[in-house]
């Protein structure tokens, strides 16, 4: 009971500090101490009670209840416009004539080399003669895949990597499937997420499989100054990284070590 009351004043202190705030922003101001899903309940028992809530630009926005909408909509137009900027800055990237859906999928690549790992496959659902099949069969479009698959010569052990670089966490059904295809093509599961919740993780470790969690949301370059500085003070967790982040080789050094 004390914890409960805990998370929901946790929550009402930080709208308030904030203002207003959209769901996903809360979780994520919260995280390192409340996971996701159980700020998502309690967003629930708060609404009409100590929140007001609406649904505007696409999100589902918080406030003081004792605060009329009027008096917080241009925070939320500064944040939205923020996210918005966000959601259409490129992801992709190209180098050397190779592509990455990601720009992080490119630096988790050069990470793992620093650290030690042989990359011997990208964006594959095919190693060692094997073909992932998911278990509803193939469906139009290209099937799932791993991002890497690297080499331990140390250990003559074979990694799947998976890169998760977003604001929530891994979906059920892509950890299901990410954890599936690594057993069918008979590797082990590297999970390298921002953020994950801590039963995810447990299935990972539970199999043999390791995980490195990097908190930050990570931006292509070059990205706006004048976004980033707002973003940056807002509180939420962006960087833009123009080479390999140190703390990643150690992560993936400290990992390799584990498996």
């Amino acid at each position: 009971m004390f914890l409960s009351s805990r998370i929901e004043a946790d929550i009402v202190e930080t709208v308030k500090e904030k203002k207003v705030v959209y769901q996903r922003e809360l979780q994520v101001y919260l995280e390192d101490k409340y996971s996701h899903w159980d700020v998502y309940n309690k967003l629930k028992n708060l609404e009409g009670v100590s929140l007001r809530s609406r649904s505007y630009r696409g999100r589902k926005w918080y406030w003081p209840a004792e605060v009329v909408w009027s008096e917080v909509r241009e925070t939320a137009d500064m944040v939205a416009g923020l996210m918005e900027v966000c959601a259409r800055h490129p992801r992709k990237y190209e180098y050397l004539g190779i592509l990455y859906l990601d720009y992080m999928e490119f630096l988790v690549e050069r990470a793992l080399k620093q650290a030690g790992y042989v990359v011997v496959a990208k964006d594959t659902y095919y190693f060692n003669g094997v073909i992932y099949v998911p278990p509803t069969g193939r469906g139009p479009g290209r099937p799932p895949d791993l991002d890497f698959i690297a080499n331990i010569p140390e250990k003559r052990l074979f990694i799947g990597v998976q890169v998760k670089n977003q604001l929530r966490y891994p979906r059920p059904e892509d950890l299901d499937m990410f954890l599936d295809m690594c057993q069918s093509l008979r590797v082990k599961p590297l999970l390298v997420a921002r953020m994950a919740h801590e039963m995810q993780l447990k299935r990972i470790r539970d199999i043999g499989g390791g995980f490195v969690i990097f908190k930050r949301w990570i931006l292509k370059p070059p990205f706006p100054r004048d976004v980033f500085q707002k973003l940056v003070e807002r509180g939420l967790p962006v960087a833009v990284y123009t080479r390999v982040p140190g703390f990643l080789v150690n992560r993936l050094l400290e990992v390799k070590r584990l498996f």
